[in-house]
């Protein structure tokens, strides 16, 4: 794991509280594809800043 675990840790536990569905999905697959993508391209935003994590 690049960079500090308790800092991924802590990023990935902020962001999965300020993430809202796109929309009211009917499965909960859905929401949890939502969410990956969300985490993917946040996560990804903070590795131009040397965050350095990819789902």
């Amino acid at each position: 794991m690049i960079g500090n675990g308790n800092q991924t840790y802590q990023t990935v536990i902020e962001l999965v509280e300020a993430w809202r569905p796109a929309k009211n999905y009917g499965h909960e697959s859905k929401f949890q594809n939502d969410l990956s993508d969300f985490l993917d391209e946040e996560l990804n935003k903070q590795n131009d800043s040397g965050m350095g994590i990819r789902l």
